[in-house]
């Protein structure tokens, strides 16, 4: 069987968890003898070697994957581009055709855009849709809203709000943070009207609107869909995504490698965290649990994670 799987990004300048998923089933169903393909974008931003829309074909850990260069980044980019894009569809059909895969698993949507759903469908197989955060549901994936408050779904306000989060010190930022939620609300409305034509911040407030029910539709063409957890299944239901296609697979930890062994060393108490140190891993949690223990209980506590990205 030939298999075709769809990420956000991959290795070897990105190895967080969707790469690893993904890397690691490649690898795997390769050993049981069928052929596995990786399609990705790649970020087109000083220091990375690649254009929007041109292609770099390679091999990484066995697996044959091409990389697609995403659109430039920044607040002139048309937003519409974040979840429609036709150049990356194009380029999804053209490696279809070149590999003719039997299924289709996409673990991620970002930067390729939704627009490759109905191309990976043209070719009548199979697609499936892990969903490995919630990109298809909030624009900046975490459904953590920009005040730090748990969110459930979009909402325009609080949407580009979170958006302009994600630019700080920017002059359009302290605006958006001077505005108040009901000019926000307004601009929605307007965004709907010709003016938006000769307004780029209309046209960008719109594509924001837009985005959900965009989503939504092109989604209703994938075949399954997996979930992690409860929490993730019952968010997308909620949102109106995988109706009666929604199932949980369990997140699986390959234990192969680890053995019991005596440690030969008495307390303290080790604990561990690895992964990247976002707000929404909840490394501080742990860090604040391990604080509170009683003075007198002996245990110690490493973080491993990226510091360069994120504020700690």
């Amino acid at each position: 069987m030939r298999i075709l799987f769809a990420a956000h990004q991959f290795f070897p300048e990105h190895y967080a968890g969707v790469e690893i998923v993904t890397l690691g089933l490649a690898q795997e169903f390769r050993a049981r003898g069928h052929e596995t393909f990786v399609l990705a974008p790649k970020r087109s931003i000083p220091g990375n070697d690649i254009e929007p829309g041109e292609i770099q074909d390679y091999e990484f850990g066995g697996v044959p994957v091409r990389r697609v260069g995403r659109p430039k980044e920044g607040l002139r980019r048309p937003y519409r581009l974040d979840y429609e894009n036709e150049v990356m569809a194009r380029w999804a059909r053209e490696f279809m055709r070149e590999i003719r895969p039997d299924i289709v698993h996409a673990e991620h949507f970002q930067g390729l855009s939704t627009s490759v759903i109905p191309v990976f469908k043209e070719f009548g197989v199979p697609l499936v849709y892990t969903a490995t955060d919630f990109w298809t549901v909030c624009p900046i994936v975490s459904l953590r809203r920009h005040d730090g408050v748990m969110c459930e779904g979009p909402e325009l306000a609080h949407c580009v709000r979170c958006i302009m989060s994600n630019y700080p010190g920017s002059r359009t930022k302290a605006v958006i943070d001077m505005t108040p939620d009901l000019a926000l609300r307004v601009a929605g409305k307007l965004s709907s009207t010709p003016l938006k034509k000769k307004v780029l911040p209309l046209r960008q407030v719109w594509a924001l609107k837009e985005r959900p029910q965009y989503i939504r539709e092109q989604m209703e063409q994938v075949d399954h869909i997996v979930a992690y957890t409860e929490l993730m299944r019952d968010l997308l239901l909620a949102n109106g995504i995988g109706k009666g296609k929604i199932g949980i697979s369990y997140y699986g930890i390959d234990t192969s490698h680890i053995y019991p062994h005596e440690r030969g060393l008495p307390p303290p108490l080790r604990v561990g965290f690895i992964g990247t140190l976002a707000p929404h891993k909840g490394c501080d949690i742990l860090v604040r649990a391990v604080r509170s223990l009683p003075r007198e209980l002996k245990v110690t506590l490493d973080v491993y994670g990226n510091l360069e990205r994120f504020e700690t």
